[in-house]
């Protein structure tokens, strides 16, 4: 654990991860682009729109920090947003290796009874060292709290936030494969890790999670297929298809979180494979984003499509469920909730 001025080790320090769907100051994004991993060379261009179309609802309830690396990204981003730039939307100067913020990008936490907010920056090293070069990505999370001027957290654990999901009220669903892996935290136990993770984000009780989708490389996030949309409910990602390998181990989720008592919400996945430029993608609805007064919703072309946009507003009700198309996003194999990080509010 690194020390200064405005880092802690967390210890006592009374702050809790917020749920989703509590207020936002801002959505943080890491712009696509072409030295990455997921969108190589002037592939990233087919992504940009996507992105450009994410931003544009996000800024209609909450301002949208985006972190840029290149001229080039810069002035198409200036001349798709217009004057959303400076007003709605911020760029930052931090250099990232790759475009997932949820993964990359810092953790905030809010404390229970004043609301000051922190940043928490666990450790990256590109899902267990997959991919590369993952240096900028590493330090990416410290220069996003740095740059609010938050309090520090580093824990020294590598920790994605694809991993976890919460209610707000002290409880977080993790992906055990995804933190219990020796290319990830070489030796871990995992009682160390939840005490580790209960320490710095507030919560009483941590449930491991797996699930294993064709086509993912996170090893199982958890925002691939369960999701809390109040403290209570969890939409859960199910395979209609019996003889589809997503299927049992969906199911298996599914028993789990029904045991823990809490109300499941079974969302379809996509009725057949979405196959982008010749891969098989790991497509799912459950990748869902909560913004302020909205959700935003990826769609395939595929026959479950409005299905599961109405499954997904009518668990949250009140907010408006804009669809983006997202194949070209998920053929970076990630969705909008991998691509968002949120900025809760620092008093709410």
């Amino acid at each position: 654990m690194t020390t200064d001025s405005r880092t802690s080790d967390g210890t006592d320090e009374g702050y809790r991860f917020p749920a989703e769907w509590r207020p936002h100051e801002a959505t943080w994004l890491s712009w696509p682009h072409g030295e990455g991993n997921s969108w190589p060379g002037v592939d990233c261009q087919r992504v940009w729109p996507v992105i450009i179309a994410l931003t544009k609802a996000l800024a209609k309830g909450e301002k949208v920090y985006i972190n840029v690396t290149g001229r080039e990204d810069i002035e198409y981003i200036r001349k798709e947003l217009g004057s959303l730039v400076g007003d709605s939307v911020m760029l930052w100067d931090i250099r990232t290796d790759d475009a997932w913020c949820r993964d990359h990008g810092t953790v905030f936490v809010r404390h229970r009874q004043t609301g000051v907010r922190a940043a928490v920056a666990w450790d990256f090293n590109a899902w267990g060292q997959k991919y590369g070069p993952y240096s900028d990505d590493a330090v990416a999370s410290r220069r996003m709290g740095m740059a609010l001027g938050d309090q520090i957290m580093t824990p020294g654990m590598v920790l994605e936030g694809g991993s976890l999901d919460g209610n707000g009220e002290g409880f977080l669903m993790v992906s055990e494969r995804s933190v219990i892996d020796e290319q990830r935290n070489p030796g871990m136990k995992k009682d160390e890790a939840a005490a580790m993770i209960r320490r710095y984000l507030g919560v009483s009780d941590v449930m491991w999670v797996d699930a294993e989708l064709l086509g993912d490389d996170t090893d199982g996030h958890v925002d691939n297929f369960a999701r809390f949309v109040s403290p209570n409910q969890v939409v859960v990602a199910v395979c209609e298809d019996t003889a589809h390998p997503n299927h049992a181990s969906l199911a298996l989720v599914e028993a789990k979180i029904r045991e823990r008592g809490f109300e499941v919400i079974e969302l379809p996945m996509p009725a057949k494979p979405v196959i982008v430029h010749g891969l098989e993608t790991p497509a799912t609805y459950a990748n869902f984003y909560i913004a302020n007064g909205r959700v935003i919703v990826p769609s395939f072309g595929d026959e479950n499509d409005a299905r599961a946009a109405a499954i997904i507003g009518e668990a949250l009700p009140g907010r408006e469920v804009v669809i983006i198309p997202a194949r070209e996003l998920i053929w970076g194999q990630g969705g909008f909730h991998c691509i968002t990080q949120q900025v809760p509010t620092r008093h709410a």
